[in-house]
């Protein structure tokens, strides 16, 4: 007798044909049905898809702050800046000159001039006075290529003596350009498949991870872009700082020269100021040495005690020392005066001691 198990697997041996052949029969029916004239039946499927795209879309625009945005392929290119910047070399040009004139207003007028002649613009400015010196500094952008013309056009008007230096340098960036605009582009096909891929998600969650990759890349899009624009601008504009300055004129400063004196008054003034001043300052210096002596009793009165200990037992253990060398100094003076008394007079001795009665025998 055939168990459950074989039965179930025989009944899916004998549905799973029947069920491909009906599948294969709907296709070629809806097919045929959609050649006939049926294309919206066709298309209805699309359609409620990108209608649930942009429901979801639209609650997370307003989740997040931002936008809607219809993700088609004309909208990401506008978006993502265009078509791939244009092949060759790619240098930033900077150039620093200073200028030393008679009429320093005067040559700023022609500097001027001459940089909207060759298409240029004026950056940014700024105007001084020092030891009665006019100083003028300017930063002007101009194209790359009239950066001859306008160094000739300055010479030939200011003359090559008012050229304290001039001084050009770039700073050729063409690698780093044409990578982050390889990765741009690279970005833009891979932001152009996920708005392919989004449109055939069949769930709310598909939709919203696909989302967030979408703005994850497209963030960093924008910030390749910026990049990009930035260095076009750049190369598309070199930078030039000229700093415009008068001519040292001995004649011109003794016309204005004046003498300066202080009055006694002034004088006495600030002898005062002085006096007030170092008085403050010593008052600083002791209220400071206060400060520190207070703030570091808790350390000095174990250390004085500590010292004082030391001191004491130093001094002591001092007199001793001094106490026995004296004694025995002392003992060896009487040993040598001693020593000396015998080896003077020793038949003395002999005959003391020859004179001297014994004494009686106690036995007796």
């Amino acid at each position: 007798m055939k168990t459950n198990k074989q039965i179930r697997k025989r009944i899916r041996r004998i549905l799973t044909p029947a069920c491909l052949a009906l599948s294969i029969v709907l296709a070629v029916f809806v097919t045929g049905c959609g050649a006939g004239g049926g294309a919206p039946m066709a298309e209805a499927p699309m359609e409620s898809n990108d209608m649930m795209y942009k429901s979801s879309a639209q609650g997370y625009a307003e989740g997040s702050g931002g936008t809607v945005a219809e993700y088609d392929a004309e909208s990401v290119s506008a978006r993502v800046g265009g078509d791939s910047p244009e092949q060759g070399r790619k240098e930033i040009k900077n150039v620093r000159c200073a200028l030393v004139v008679k009429d320093v207003q005067a040559t700023y007028n022609r500097v001027s001039e001459a940089v909207r002649r060759f298409g240029g613009y004026e950056f940014s400015k700024s105007e001084s006075q020092r030891n009665n010196f006019t100083y003028i500094d300017i930063t002007v952008k101009l194209p790359p290529e009239t950066l001859s013309e306008f160094e000739q056009s300055l010479r030939s008007a200011e003359g090559e003596n008012a050229f304290r230096h001039y001084n050009m340098y770039s700073d050729d960036i063409t690698s780093s350009y044409y990578d982050v605009a390889s990765r741009l582009d690279s970005m833009k096909a891979a932001l152009m498949q996920y708005h392919a891929l989004i449109s055939k998600a069949n769930t709310i969650k598909d939709m919203l991870e696909i989302q967030r990759e979408i703005t994850a890349l497209q963030a960093d899009i924008d910030s390749l872009q910026g990049q990009l624009n930035m260095w076009n601008t750049l190369v598309s504009f070199a930078t030039v700082s000229i700093t415009i300055e008068r001519e040292d004129d001995p004649l011109a400063q003794s016309k204005t020269a004046e003498w300066s004196f202080n009055s006694p008054g002034e004088i006495l003034n600030a002898m005062g100021n002085g006096f007030i001043a170092t008085g403050n300052a010593v008052y600083r210096v002791i209220v400071g040495i206060l400060v520190i002596i207070v703030s570091m009793l808790p350390l000095l009165i174990p250390a004085g005690v500590i010292i004082f200990f030391i001191i004491r037992y130093r001094r002591r253990h001092k007199q001793r020392k001094t106490a026995a060398d004296a004694a025995v100094s002392a003992t060896a003076k009487n040993s040598g005066a001693v020593g000396s008394a015998t080896v003077e007079n020793p038949g003395a001795i002999g005959s003391a001691t020859a004179d001297t009665p014994a004494a009686p025998d106690s036995t007796d």
